[in-house]
């Protein structure tokens, strides 16, 4: 008799409990087990937390639309799970990117459905299979809402293969103060730097942040372009223009010649440069659009000496641009749950999250000249990115990017010449006994001052 009140007492309090909480009692309504599906999204570093936002603004959404059905639907049984967005942070460090991406997939309980990626990584995805293509979602009008260099450089073989997240491009920032005009190509550049370097006993003639591989690889394919020396890293046997390559080294050894580009930028990040430049003890600054907005800071030490301007472009090109892109992996199960997640990303309200951290958006529309202005930034910047080349390294990415390390270090710490630095290109060999140029002079100075034309 006992027993039978306490099996009543706790059918009561079930019963209870299941009004209380709106959940039905097992086996009716409400699913057995996990009340979510979910999608697990991969992603470098997020230092200023706007991914972890956007995740947990989504989620929040998702669970609404969720209760919301299961208010006007009591009766429905059909209903799916909502979609959790499960967050996966690695390291920026592409090496230690792919080694824990590595892991999470031969682990096999989180396999990412989704991976932001640096856009210089993604013929190394592309060439392993990992990843799927996405022209099926990716209308032709929707690409014409982004840029068409970033869209360029997500296109593989007629394919796309990501989608634009956010974007940047490499600006040349300079001391107006100490200039008329900005210089429109690299050996007008080494000049200047040279010639103000040592009139106003400045350290640094030109910075910029190459202790990124890629940021030094991006810096390089600048300056090759402008010469039309880029190398061709689509097949093992690199190809080149000798003679473009030559002159493209020039400016640059003269600069190092000089000791206006010292060895020690092979270390400096972005944040480095930047306090170098805001300290008046550098010429140029070679970085990204993020400082322009620092510099407008009433606090700033050169908030009226700053100058911004593109990198010289010539008819060969110079205009590089790069940011971060979306991918989907082929081992998501939930692939059109995870495609509305990346529309959600790509949305207006999301994207201009992204500006209010200072970053640009990969929409076109949403560049307006007030905000611009706001970030100390040209209203030209829109054709900048439209008009700018990504860096493609090909699908042996690990070994371009070293090669292209090491370069920068003979040429900047160890004072190779450009035939030295050309021979490694070609055979991949350092020479003991340096290989003398036909002229080793540094480029020459003008006697006037320098009154370049933008």
């Amino acid at each position: 008799m006992k027993l039978r009140r306490i099996a009543a007492g706790l059918m009561v309090l079930l019963l209870i409990l299941s009004v209380l909480t709106g959940c039905g009692l097992i086996g009716q309504d409400e699913p057995e087990g996990d009340p979510y599906r979910y999608i697990y999204f991969y992603y470098p570093r997020d230092g200023n937390q706007i991914l972890k936002r956007l995740i947990l603004k989504y989620n929040e959404t998702q669970e609404q639309q969720y209760q919301q059905m299961r208010t006007q639907n009591p009766e429905e049984k059909e209903i799916q799970k909502p979609i959790r967005i499960v967050g996966l942070e690695g390291s920026g460090n592409r090496s230690q990117f792919f080694e824990r991406l590595d892991g999470l997939r031969k682990d096999g309980e989180t396999v990412p459905d989704l991976i932001l990626v640096h856009d210089t990584w993604l013929e190394k995805m592309i060439a392993e299979d990992t990843i799927l293509p996405l022209d099926g979602g990716l209308s032709d009008s929707k690409k014409s809402e982004l840029f068409q260099g970033m869209t360029q450089a997500v296109t593989y073989n007629n394919k796309t293969y990501a989608v634009p997240f956010w974007q940047d491009l490499p600006l040349l920032y300079y001391r107006k103060d100490l200039m008329e005009t900005p210089p429109v190509s690299w050996t007008e550049l080494a000049q200047i730097a040279n010639r103000i370097s040592e009139a106003q006993d400045m350290e640094y003639g030109l910075v910029f942040p190459g202790a990124s591989q890629e940021n030094n690889a991006i810096f390089l394919s600048s300056v090759w372009s402008y010469f039309g020396a880029q190398l061709d890293f689509s097949e093992k046997e690199l190809s080149f223009d000798e003679d473009a390559m030559s002159a493209a080294w020039t400016p640059l050894i003269s600069m190092v010649k000089e000791g206006t580009l010292p060895p020690d930028v092979l270390s400096m990040s972005s944040e480095d440069c930047r306090a170098v430049f805001e300290a008046g003890n550098a010429v140029f600054m070679w970085n990204w659009s993020y400082a322009g907005r620092l510099f407008q800071r009433d606090e700033s030490l050169i908030s009226d000496k700053a100058g911004i301007s593109s990198l010289p472009v010539s008819d060969h090109g110079g205009r590089v641009t790069s940011g971060y892109v979306l991918t989907m992996s082929k081992s998501s199960s939930l692939m059109p749950e995870a495609w509305n997640f990346m529309q959600y990303l790509l949305s207006d309200e999301s994207q201009r999250q992204l500006m209010d951290t200072g970053l640009l958006p990969a929409k076109k529309s949403l560049y307006q000249a007030g905000w611009l202005r706001r970030n100390g930034l040209s209203s030209d910047i829109p054709v900048m990115l439209d008009s700018g080349q990504a860096v493609k390294v090909g699908n042996y990415t690990e070994a371009a990017f070293t090669m292209m390390n090491q370069l920068s270090s003979m040429a900047f710490s160890q004072n190779k010449n450009t035939k030295e630095l050309i021979r490694f290109i070609k055979e991949g060999i350092v020479t003991e006994e340096p290989i003398e140029d036909e002229d080793e002079s540094p480029v020459e100075v003008d006697e006037e001052p320098d009154q370049p034309e933008e």
